[in-house]
């Protein structure tokens, strides 16, 4: 007992030691200054700087080294606005600077930012919470409003831009981007905002616009150019149909209209672009075109119906196989006289078949070629007008081929029937000729005459549907009488075809060694 006594006081000694030192070193360190003596100069508290925010009885003020700060100032990342007379900041409430910019300040004093609806009415604040006007663009979102040059409140409809450009403000008051439709149209809005007009291209479609920027559907007109639009409005291009119409339109999405081409191919597309089916007129021109609209060139034949056209399908012949024909055949040329012959033929848009001789082509190469020109039908007469039936097999091939060859000379094309000089054949030529043969059934005999006279009374009484009329325009007074027979016959009412034209009408295939008279 007695030793834990003396541990105790000795523990209380150094309690009291260290207690001691500190209350020393507190008072007597040279850091530390003395309290200086109370007198009446120092009994004044000394003045407190204040700095930040500060709670005060008539609210927060902002101070800077002492000085409540006024009107809108930027505190750290934050706008914030004081009472230009008292400094006591804004909360829940508007604020005006002098320039005129408001500021919304919230229930802690911060400017609102970005997009903000106050009292049921939006508005648009810059990134410091200068709210804006007129045509702005929210920070935060990107997106594009417009809001009232006085009020500041956001609009929606549309709005015309200084640059006198258009733009849609929706229901929530961002202008429209994109596609979109507004009542009964389809309108196109550009990244910006701004409404699309005249012709634009998106996503590789092509779209035209009004100037108030309502996009075009169906058929329509710019300028003196035509186009077409599907119910959204992408303008068509190509070959394309509509209900039972077809149309093409240019990589651009022009209409074609008139004669055109695509590819190989000729087309015709009436004034509003329709391209034509069936056989039309156009000013003074026939045509016939297919069910897919290509237009048929040089010679075609529909039902019982040749028709003959130039490069751009323009007819200019046809031949009825329901009317009456008769084929005109000129042998023993060509002369001095064949001339009047084409001459006649051309006048009266006729055509009629040469059997020309082999020898003789080479004299007079140029008729032989305008004869293939007009639309005639050139046949082989021998080379050399021989009796094919007093021939070799040999003999006979030689006098066709010469004779065939002479033509494609003059031509560029080997003829396919031939007439046998006098109609002399027999077995050897039926087998060694190589070609047709054809005869007559109408004999003129005007190699025997001489008479122009004799020979038209011949042709014109002659005649009948599917007559095969011989003559010669080796004889002048063939040549002259042709001036007057060949009208004669028209007026009768006879075609005047090749023999080609009326065998294949009538429907009959000719074989080579096999004689034709007639073409009933």
């Amino acid at each position: 007992m007695k030793c834990n006594l003396q541990k105790w006081h000795r523990f209380r000694f150094l309690i009291l030691s260290l207690l001691l030192i500190s209350a020393t070193l507190l008072f007597c360190h040279p850091s530390v200054s003395k309290a200086a003596p109370v007198t009446p100069d120092s009994a004044e508290e000394i003045p407190v700087v204040k700095n930040g925010f500060v709670k005060e009885a008539d609210g927060t003020h902002y101070y800077v080294n002492g000085k409540s700060l006024k009107g809108r100032q930027y505190i750290g990342e934050y706008t914030y606005c004081f009472n230009p007379a008292t400094g006591v900041m804004v909360t829940n409430g508007w604020y005006t600077t002098k320039a005129g910019n408001k500021y919304y300040l919230k229930k802690n004093g911060t400017a609102v930012t970005g997009k903000k609806t106050i009292n049921k009415k939006t508005y648009i604040f810059s990134d410091k919470g200068c709210m804006l006007k007129g045509f702005c663009k929210n920070y935060k979102t990107g997106k594009r409003y417009y809001t009232g040059t006085t009020s500041g409140v956001i609009k929606t409809g549309w709005k015309i831009t200084p640059k006198n450009s258009r733009m849609y403000f929706g229901k929530s008051g961002a202008a429209y981007t994109g596609k979109h439709k507004i009542k009964k149209h389809w309108y196109y809005f550009k990244k910006n905002g701004h409404v699309y007009t005249g012709k634009f291209k998106i996503n590789n479609k092509l779209y035209y616009a009004t100037e108030k920027g309502a996009i075009k559907t169906g058929a329509f007109k710019v300028g003196n150019k035509r186009y077409y639009a599907t119910d959204k409005g992408v303008i068509r291009t190509g070959k394309f149909k509509i209900g039972h119409n077809t149309y093409y339109a240019t990589n651009s999405g022009v209409l074609k209209t008139g004669l055109f081409k695509i590819g190989n191919s000729t087309y015709y597309a009436n004034a509003v672009g329709v391209i034509q089916t069936g056989k039309f007129k156009t000013g003074n021109k026939w045509y016939y075109a297919d069910a897919s609209g290509v237009i048929e060139t040089g010679k075609f034949r529909i039902g019982n119906c040749l028709y003959y056209t130039d490069k751009n399908g323009a007819i200019y012949r046809t031949v009825d196989g329901n009317k009456k024909m008769v084929a005109l055949t000129f042998d023993d040329g060509p002369s001095p006289y064949t001339p009047i012959v084409l001459n006649t033929l051309e006048k009266y848009d006729a055509v009629a078949t040469f059997f020309v001789v082999g020898n003789r082509v080479p004299a007079y190469p140029s008729y032989v070629k305008r004869a293939y020109n007009l639309g005639c039908e050139i046949g082989t007469h021998t080379y050399d007008h021989a009796w094919l039936n007093q021939l070799s097999a040999a003999g006979i091939k030689d006098e066709i081929k010469k004779g065939s060859d002479a033509i494609v000379r003059a031509i560029g094309v080997a003829p396919t029937l031939m007439r046998p000089p006098g109609g002399c054949i027999n077995e050897t030529v039926r087998k060694n000729v190589g070609l047709p043969m054809i005869l007559w059934s109408v004999d003129t005999r005007d190699w025997e005459t001489r008479s122009t006279p004799t020979t038209i009374t011949r042709v014109v009484d002659g005649a009948y549907d599917g007559a095969v009329i011989l003559v010669h325009d080796l004889h002048e007074s063939t040549a002259i009488a042709s001036k007057t027979f060949i009208p004669r016959l028209i007026k009768n009412g006879y075609q005047l075809v090749t023999i080609s034209e009326m065998a294949e009408l009538r429907g009959i295939t000719m074989k080579a060694g096999e004689t034709y008279n007639s073409f009933r």
